[in-house]
């Protein structure tokens, strides 16, 4: 502590200041402009690793998205091979023609629809009769060369991979090269096999856009392109910058270890298609944008020297007055308080330690009425435990007696009354609940089920109601007698005063994690005053949901004069959602 108190010592002295603030700009030059040519060093060196790695992980995305299409439109041809319709047109000796398009028609466009990436699908017999079905144009059949057909280099390649896919840019068929990719394939009959060889049927060839193939190539920079090169290495797609297709012999391709040169590129060898993919991009282009940010590097550091030296002349000013406060401030707060007195508050500025000391004040604040509601929340519990214990005084002798009137009722058959003393001792016990805040929500239904019964047989008649709940929600834990104040205040409230027969609806079920109670019934209603002022039944019952459930509850009160009135009442599960359980 004694070389710490020197040290600040020295700091207020005037020419001590001048002497480490020279020291301090001196002391942060020279590392500075050390890291800064390292940094720019290994800048390029890093630009170039990070590209070989995005681009090597995007290519084999690429490739991979490639694969998937190239094997749904597999999927396709084995679909087209399958079809028992489709073998049989195709192995019959008078070839394709037009009495046998609806069978074709049938069973071809079924893939065509099924492919959404397919364009035309070509049925080619081996006496050149070709039936054409395509997705912009109705399906017709022509009849090709069989010579023609047969010199072909696509039917040549089909030949050699002997019902194997093979590929080739444009319309196969047609010769033309257009934006397309066509798909070549022999097909065999499904029949046994003729000395050990599979009969060829004809030719199936699959038309597909090269854009949908090749959607996955987008292009971040705008001196960038991606190239598609066919087996021949003829360019077959580009997507990005032309001009790079001269730059071919200027790259230096990931993986090398030669000369670098003005280009960086990557390429990928589709093994479906097995055409090229090769990115390109210019290494200025790369590099242009990270190169800058060395300078701007540099430059930061040097103002940061400054900076750091006049930072450190203001700490020694601006930290120490506010750390006594708040250390003031915590001191006083360990001090025991009497009922009466509030948690004194200091005054604290604008800087960061004044954001602790204000965030310091309010946690006492909220710690003080913490304390206050957790006083106040006994209190009531004591209360209401007081009550709970004069209810239960002799519960039993109500009990005994509602049962011997019940069976007086059931030995003099009168089955009315004794189902009321039934239903009536059932909603006293789940009053009482044996002394327990909460009970499940089929026994609150049930409870108001046998309350809902009474109130029929009162008002003879007058009164229909109507119960809904959810099964899943059976067993699901609630407060006891929560939903009987709302049911009691639209009979007394809404529906006696009626003059016409009533209705009342009460449902309950699960939205998302939440249980979902609404009480609606057709009476008189209230208007928004009377609704501001609501009765101790319903005043109780939002006291004891913000006491139990806190914040994760919702009552919402609807209600026009003349239209009825509307209670929804939302309860959610708990922070790790689950629910309370029954003790």
């Amino acid at each position: 502590m004694k070389p710490l108190r020197v040290l600040m010592k020295r700091i207020r002295e005037k020419s001590f200041r001048k002497r480490l603030l020279l020291s301090m700009f001196v002391l942060s030059i020279v590392p500075l402009v050390v890291i800064g040519g390292i940094f720019s060093i290994l800048t390029r060196n890093t630009i170039r690793k990070q590209y070989a790695e995005f681009h090597a992980s995007t290519l084999t995305t690429i490739d991979r998205y490639v694969s998937i299409i190239l094997n749904n439109l597999e999927r396709s041809c084995r679909l087209v091979l399958s079809n028992d319709a489709l073998q049989s047109i195709m192995s019959d000796d008078h070839g394709i023609n037009w009495s046998n398009i609806i069978q074709l028609g049938n069973a071809v466009p079924a893939v065509l629809y099924d492919n959404p990436d397919i364009l035309d699908i070509y049925l080619i017999g081996n006496d050149g009769s070709t039936y054409i079905c395509g997705r912009n144009h109705n399906a017709y059949i022509v009849q090709l060369d069989p010579d023609a057909l047969a010199e072909m280099e696509w039917y040549q390649n089909a030949l050699s991979a002997n019902g194997q896919k093979v590929f080739c840019d444009g319309n196969a068929v047609t010769g033309e090269m257009d934006s397309s990719i066509s798909c070549c394939k022999l097909l065999k009959s499904l029949d046994l096999p003729v000395g050990g060889t599979q009969k060829t049927i004809g030719t199936l060839v699959i038309r597909i856009q090269k854009e949908t193939l090749f959607s996955c190539l987008s292009q971040t920079e705008s001196s960038e392109a991606y190239c598609v090169y066919d087996e021949k290495g003829e360019l077959a797609y580009l997507k990005g910058d032309e001009s790079l297709l001269d730059a071919l012999d200027e790259i230096t391709w990931v993986g090398d270890t030669g000369e670098s040169y003005a280009y960086a590129g990557s390429r990928i060898l589709n093994s479906e298609l097995k055409w090229t993919i090769v990115n390109i991009i210019s290494m200025n282009q790369l590099l242009g944008g990270r190169l800058r940010l060395v300078d701007m590097v540099l430059y930061l550091t040097l103002l940061m020297s400054v900076v750091i030296s006049l930072v450190f002349l203001l700490l020694e000013r601006s930290l120490y007055r506010p750390l006594k406060e708040l250390e003031s401030s915590i001191v006083e707060a360990t001090m025991p308080l009497n009922d009466s007195q509030s948690p004194q508050l200091h005054a604290f500025g604008d800087d960061e330690i004044g954001k602790i000391g204000r965030k310091f004040n309010e946690m006492l604040l909220r710690i003080h009425t913490l304390n206050q509601k957790i006083v106040a929340q006994s209190v009531r519990q004591k209360e209401a435990e007081l009550r709970d214990l004069q209810a239960k005084i002799n519960p039993h002798f109500l009990y005994n007696t509602l049962d011997c009137i019940y069976w007086n009722a059931c030995m003099n058959d009168d089955r009315e009354v004794a189902r009321m003393i039934l239903s009536l001792s059932k909603t006293m016990r789940n009053s009482f609940n044996q002394g327990k805040n909460l009970t499940t929500v089929g026994r609150e239904f049930q409870n108001l089920k046998d309350y809902l019964y009474l109130m029929e047989c009162r008002h003879k008649g007058m009164l229909h109601y109507e119960i809904n709940l959810d099964p899943a929600m059976e067993n699901y834990t609630i407060l006891n007698l929560l939903l009987q104040p709302f049911v009691e205040n639209s009979i007394l409230h809404g529906l006696e005063t009626k003059t016409d027969k009533g209705m009342l609806v009460v449902s309950g079920c699960l939205v998302g994690k939440e249980m979902v109670f609404v009480i609606q019934d057709d009476g008189i209603g209230m208007d928004q005053e009377r609704l501001n002022q609501p009765g101790y039944g319903i005043s109780n019952v939002r006291k004891r949901l913000e006491l139990f459930y806190e914040d994760r509850h919702s009552l919402d009160i609807r209600s026009e004069p003349g239209k009825g009135t509307v209670v929804e009442l939302r309860i959610g599960p708990k922070e790790d959602g689950t629910w309370e359980r029954l003790s």
